[in-house]
């Protein structure tokens, strides 16, 4: 069945192939001169059919017409032919890519056989490719995943990469000749699944995914190769055409078009898989087509529900019908976005369908629920139905109709309350914990929460005659009470011992769930080789996950996202986030309280990727489904608090941030006590008050947070240079301008030790600095200064593309106030222009930074003699200074000062210049 389309597109692809037809029979040369008559006629059509002869010359084995050249390196390779390490025993295959070989070890080393794939020397790019290659699958360890074991260039410098040799035959050939029924063909899929979801975690995108590129071993497990053609997500590339082989049965509508290719694309090529293993047949059949037609048909034409066209001896269409056929259908969308969102959520439809649960595949007809419920409950709702057709005769259809329709509302009702009433226990428990240990520590002098926790510690960890079942469950509790509090010395310390002991009472998701705690330990220690190594085995440990359990899995993600979030890779920390975020809603709902964190976590790096009106959204609903649940007086919901006040800084509201960072704290305060938790969210209140320039107040606070977990995140940690960096910045304020720089000297001493040479956090002191010599040095000399640091951050900032905006437009109002302390108006006006655009684009309104650039301009506009409207301007932006900073702001003083125009310049105060005037 075809889509609908007008006559005039029709008719423009059937133009388009006829002279791609015409032009593929002339030689070279005359196909140049062709193309060059019809572009005179018709400019449209010649670039279309050119870009597709493009296609065709750059695509080795597009169509499985095309005969294949014959590679080079048949020419001189041979068995028991030398490569590195390796010696060559035999051909497994020849492809558009090259050769490949089995091969063994040649120093006897060890026995192995592995896979070498040869590249073709005589097409370009192909050695770029293998150097990619290389980088890609050097990151998959996975056991559904061919490992790569070496790579280089042989001595006729011929590139080569060594694979683990699969002994194995195509996942299609081999359920055919297993005679494999549903539940086998099904278990496979989600095996190759899995794995290609784990690629997708590392921002991996297979793009070739196709039955030869499956082989399944003797031992019935699928392997997934060549990765070749694969890219690392890059949004700034997303766009590009890239040189590619394609398989046109497994190929998404994108990848012929040259639109973007992301997770979606590998999700279409899983559909079409299915698609075979279900029915034995392809979704579309293109074989022999010309390359117009089958493009039209793969981005057109809807493939028939797989229960149609049922092929297999072992499956009927029956079982097809229904469920596997929508969930394939979707899988199989033309457009990416109506695709699952990951293919985790493509898994939880196929786990919903095999529990008879309703998939998001069907829309959410009532019958439909309402027959996966007599799915699930056939024998007794048989019984009810006789009973009910003997008491209730002339009624019988009418009512029963009404009970299945109440019993299924009721069924799930109940099974939702039975997991929410578990969740909440367990939330409940160890908020009761942390409160009980909050209370303690005020009033007590004689007992203290670390202390307390401490003793607590030593004694789960030196019980050796207490039941492993239990001491692990107490100490994954306690890790867990350690973790909301922010405390990474005592979670490290526990889930080290946890992890490394190998209990078996340990459940595969208590450890999932144990190591991504403790690579948020190490991350928050500035450890953050030691963060993605446990992250990425908390991710190891999850992928296997199913149901609610998946849960862990999106958490690892999360965790991943932090990490490269730190490093500075702000697009790939954002692309993580919402991968968890989707699959934690695919299986646990999006209201629920385990999608918390996530929001969060997202919420806080899209403030730092400028995106600020986003980033409060995450925030409010990760605090909404907290308020929903109950749970407004708790850990959670303090540093949600915390994180809208975060955001409500940086869009220029900081008296508002000011008073809900201050409820956050107190709700901490109550729920934790002294913690590094509490340490950190003290930090970022007195960063809200350096924005008000109440530099005692933000050094009280410090004072206060360092106190309170003085050793907790140790000397050299990212929270240690974060406390130097605000110090300095209040010391600034208080123009003790020595000890500022000293601050800023620590501080850049931790961030050489920590962050890599690109991070947002170098910008941010980079900036201070200049700052500091603006208030402190208030002369051209200072002015100068302050430009030179400015200029070079805004290079960088310029580099990050929408990332840097925020951080931009403060440089530019810092730019633009240092201009015009030298007397530089031009300069002036030109970034104060800029900044308030920005400002504008991502601000609130009423941000006082609107206002800062408002009361420049009008500046600017008095001291070229410009006085019509200034005063007002400068009158209107000096009151909104006073709302948004206060009345003694020295943002909101400096706009009340009053500016003269050029005549009476030169005289030493306002009252002189008047004179002089009279």
């Amino acid at each position: 069945m075809s889509v609908d389309h007008d006559s005039t597109d029709i008719g423009r692809w059937q133009r388009r192939e006829t002279l791609l037809d015409a032009v593929l029979a002339l030689d070279v040369a005359e196909r140049e001169a062709r193309l060059a008559e019809c572009a005179r006629q018709d400019p449209e059509e010649a670039a279309a059919v050119r870009g597709w002869l493009v296609d065709i010359a750059r695509s080795d084995g597009f169509l499985e017409t095309a005969a294949p050249t014959p590679p080079i390196a048949a020419r001189h390779l041979h068995a028991d032919m030398r490569v590195g390490a390796w010696r060559l025993l035999r051909t497994l295959g020849r492809g558009g890519m090259g050769e490949v070989w089995l091969a063994e070890r040649a120093d006897g080393a060890f026995e192995k056989h592995v896979a070498i794939k040869f590249l073709r020397i005589d097409t370009p790019g192909l050695r770029e490719r293998l150097q990619h290659e290389r980088r890609v699958l050097a990151r998959l360890e996975h056991p559904g995943i061919a490992r790569l074991l070496d790579g280089g260039v042989a001595l006729d410098g011929q590139p080569y990469l060594v694979t683990e040799f699969v002994d194995g035959i195509a996942v299609d050939a081999w359920c055919a000749e297993q005679r494999a029924n549903l539940g086998t063909r099904l278990a496979v899929f989600h095996a190759i699944a899995v794995a290609v979801a784990y690629a997708h975690v590392h921002l991996v995108v297979h793009r070739d995914i196709k039955p030869a590129n499956i082989l399944v071993d003797r031992a019935g497990q699928p392997r997934l190769l060549d990765f070749g053609i694969a890219k690392l997500i890059d949004p700034m590339a997303a766009t590009e055409t890239l040189e590619r082989p394609l398989t046109p049965q497994f190929a998404a509508p994108e990848q012929l078009t040259g639109a973007a290719v992301t997770t979606a694309t590998d999700v279409y090529a899983l559909g079409a898989l299915l698609y075979l293993l279900l029915s034995g047949m392809p979704p579309l059949q293109t074989a022999g087509l010309p390359l117009a037609l089958l493009a039209r048909r793969v981005c057109e034409d809807l493939p028939a529900p797989p229960s149609m066209r049922a092929a297999l001896p072992e499956i009927s269409a029956a079982v097809l019908r229904g469920d596997l056929d929508a969930i394939t259908l979707k899988a199989l969308s033309k457009r990416p976005q109506e695709r699952y969102a990951s293919i985790a959520a493509l898994l939880a439809d196929m786990d919903n369908a095999a529990a008879h649960r309703p998939v998001a595949a069907h829309s959410v007809a009532r019958g439909y629920r309402v027959r996966c419920f007599v799915r699930r409950n056939r024998w007794p709702l048989a019984i009810a139905t006789m009973l009910l057709a003997a008491l209730f005769a002339g009624l019988a259809g009418t009512l029963w109709q009404a009970h299945r329709a109440a019993a299924e509302r009721d069924v799930a009702l109940a099974e939702r309350n039975r997991a929410r009433e578990e969740s909440a226990r367990n939330l409940a428990t160890v908020d009761f914990m942390s409160a009980m240990l909050g209370d303690a520590a005020p009033n007590d002098e004689a007992v203290h929460v670390s202390d307390l926790l401490a003793r607590t510690d030593d004694r789960l960890l030196h019980d050796s005659g207490m039941p492993p079942a239990r001491r692990s469950a107490l100490i994954a509790a306690l890790a867990d009470i350690h973790a909301r509090r922010r405390d990474p010395q005592g979670t490290e310390r526990l889930l080290l011992s946890l992890l490394s002991t190998a209990e078996p009472a340990l459940s595969t998701a208590t450890a999932a769930r144990a190591a991504c705690y403790l690579a948020e330990a190490e991350r928050d220690l500035g450890k953050l080789a030691e963060a993605k190594h446990w992250a990425n085995a908390g991710l190891q440990r999850s992928i296997s996950l199913i149901g609610e359990a998946r849960e862990e899995h999106a958490g690892c993600v999360s965790v991943l996202a932090l990490i490269a979030q730190d490093e500075g890779n702000l697009d790939q920390a954002l692309d993580l986030h919402r991968q968890a975020i989707a699959e934690a809603d695919a299986y646990n709902g999006a209201a629920e309280e385990s999608s918390v964190g996530l929001h969060t976590g997202y919420g806080y790096s899209l403030q730092l990727a400028g995106r600020l009106r986003e980033a409060r959204t995450e925030h409010k609903r990760a605090l909404e489904i907290l308020e929903e649940r109950g749970r407004a007086d708790t850990i959670d919901a303090a540093i949600a608090m915390a994180s809208i006040a975060a955001g409500d800084q940086d869009m220029g509201l900081p008296m508002q941030a000011n008073a809900e960072i201050t409820q956050a704290n107190a709700i901490y305060r109550r729920t934790s006590g002294a913690s590094t938790g509490l340490a950190i969210q003290l930090m970022r209140s007195a960063t809200i008050k350096i924005e008000l320039a109440d530099a005692q107040g933000a050094l009280a606070l410090l004072d206060e947070s360092a106190a309170m977990q003085p050793d907790g995140l140790g000397a050299r940690s990212l929270f240690s240079a974060q406390m130097a960096f605000h110090r300095g910045r209040a010391l600034a304020l208080l123009g003790r301008t020595e000890q500022a720089r000293a601050q800023f000297a620590q501080t850049q001493t931790l961030y050489d030790k920590l962050l890599p040479a690109q991070s947002p956090y170098r910008d941010a002191l980079r900036m201070a600095q200049a700052e500091m010599l603006l208030d402190t040095g208030a002369d051209a000399r200072s002015a100068r200064a302050a430009l030179a640091l400015l200029a070079t951050t805004e290079t960088d900032l310029r580099a990050l593309g929408r990332s840097g905006q925020a951080r931009l437009s403060r440089n530019l109002l810092d730019q633009a106030e240092a201009a015009l302390l030298e007397g530089d108006l031009a300069t002036a006006s030109g970034r104060v222009s800029e900044a308030r655009t920005l400002f504008a684009n991502n601000a609130d309104a009423q941000a006082w930074q609107i206002a800062a650039c408002d009361a420049i301009l009008a500046k600017i506009r008095l001291q070229r003699g410009e006085s019509a409207g200034a005063r007002e301007l400068l009158n209107s932006a000096a009151t909104r200074l006073q709302n948004a900073l206060g009345a003694t702001h020295p943002r909101t003083l400096a706009a009340r000062t009053p500016v003269l125009p050029p005549e009476q310049a030169g005289f030493d105060n306002a009252a002189e210049a008047a004179a002089a005037t009279h």
